[in-house]
């Protein structure tokens, strides 16, 4: 049997810092955000929640 994981990763890419933080006001105040916030509370299925920031290696368009 394969091993059991508990770890899911996703991967998001926005142009500049400024982006990010924009997409980061949505949080709370967007009905889908909302939404997702309460399946994610009511189901239990998120147990612990990192991020991590990461730079491209290769140029844009590769």
């Amino acid at each position: 049997a394969e091993d059991v994981s508990d770890r899911a990763e996703s991967l998001f890419r926005f142009p500049s810092l400024a982006a990010y933080e924009q997409y980061r006001t949505l949080f709370g105040t967007h009905p889908d955000f909302i939404a997702a916030d309460r399946i994610r509370d009511e189901s239990g299925c998120v147990l612990r929640y990192e991020r991590t920031f990461m730079r491209p290696l290769l140029p844009q368009g590769h």
